[in-house]
């Protein structure tokens, strides 16, 4: 009988190993879409947008160790099943970048090889609240911390590289790098901090709090355009401001509001080769887009549902990117002639990075019959 039973459990430890390497709790993403294309705008209006797809991991899939796997194996270590809480993106060689705030780390998804890690979790370079993130021309990582209240620099692989900024008086919420200057918007002060690259000493400091031109109320990101302008989400002025490297005012539109040209609550912003200003409007759940001289155009995004149709739920940060639309081919519907991707990330629900492409149609509109 003792026999028995030990043959038995031998069995079955043997088939639970087996059933443990044919499903085990990975580290791989994956995209998932709609089975019918979804455009922006809406028909009959000519598409510009269209929603491809959500990332998420497909842990979210997997299924749960059953009682008697967990009585002889032990507990498995529990682990993330999606990205906490995002705000910042990138797309660099494949790999999509996310700031997850929550989880106090960089994930990185890569893309080609539909695979998960993480960076910023340990040593001089750990983590505590990562809020914006930022590629420069030599392939450093930058990254906004506004509890640390520095900005980490990282190579790809993940390996840290410096830091800048060490006074309390500092909050960074975003940064970008142009030429030899690092540009760092201070959230706490409602400035722009300007380091040295190379020595990583203050230079100047651009704007103050106010309401007039060059000054800001909370501002919350910026972008940088083609011409080397710096476009600035001016949260709680409720605008977009344009200025030059020098802090000098070029441009501004939006006000409060909810009706096209106006605000509830920018956040995040992105600007196209052609000058086409994408700006998050965090509390309407979509993303307005304007032309260079701040004229509204369009909007996308919106509450919808949580099954993949482009909705948004609390959207936090915008980029686009022309580099990396091939991984995203299959989900571009045949009638549509995708240009570059754009990537949103939002800051609850399960749909964390939502993926767009822009575009417009290849279908030839028939003249109506007079």
């Amino acid at each position: 009988m003792a026999r028995t039973f030990s043959a038995a459990i031998s069995i079955l430890i043997i088939c639970l190993a087996v059933a443990g390497c044919a499903s085990p709790v990975r580290d791989d993403i994956q995209a998932v879409a709609t089975k019918d294309p979804v455009f922006f705008p809406p028909a009959p209006e000519e598409p510009r947008i269209q929603f491809l797809c959500n990332l998420k991991r497909s842990e979210d899939t997997a299924p749960e160790a059953g009682w008697l796997e967990r009585f002889i194996v032990g507990e498995r270590p529990t682990a993330r099943k999606t990205i906490v809480k995002p705000y910042g993106v990138a797309i660099r060689d494949g790999k999509v970048y996310v700031a997850d705030s929550g989880d106090s780390c960089i994930v990185v998804m890569d893309m080609r090889n539909k695979r998960r890690k993480t960076l910023g979790n340990t040593g001089p370079g750990k983590l505590k609240m990562p809020i914006n993130i930022f590629f420069a021309e030599d392939g450093l990582l930058y990254v906004a911390d506004t509890v640390r209240n520095q900005v980490l620099v990282y190579r790809p692989d993940g390996t840290y590289v410096t830091a800048y900024g060490e006074t309390k008086d500092f909050r960074p919420a975003d940064v970008l790098v142009y030429g030899e200057e690092v540009f760092v918007l201070n959230i706490k002060e409602h400035n722009i901090k300007v380091y040295d690259k190379k020595t990583r000493k203050l230079k100047r400091t651009l704007g103050a709090r106010g309401v007039e031109p060059g000054e800001y109320n909370y501002p919350s990101n910026f972008a940088l355009d083609s011409d080397g302008h710096i476009l600035v989400s001016d949260m709680l002025n409720f605008r977009v401001q344009k200025i030059d490297v020098t802090g000098t005012p070029l441009l501004q539109f939006g006000k409060a509001g909810d009706t096209p040209g106006r605000f509830a609550l920018p956040k995040g912003i992105a600007v196209d080769r052609e000058g086409i200003v994408y700006v998050v409007d965090n509390k309407m759940r979509i993303v307005k887009l304007f032309n260079k001289e701040g004229r509204a155009l369009m909007h996308f995004g919106g509450a919808g549902d949580e099954d993949g149709n482009g909705g948004l739920l609390l959207p936090a940060q915008v980029i686009v990117d022309y580099d990396n639309l091939e991984l995203f081919r299959e989900y571009i519907a045949p009638s549509f002639d995708a240009q570059y991707l754009i990537l949103v990330t939002s800051q609850y629900g399960k749909n964390k990075v939502s993926v767009f492409a822009f575009g417009t149609s290849k279908v030839v509109a028939q003249p109506t019959e007079q």
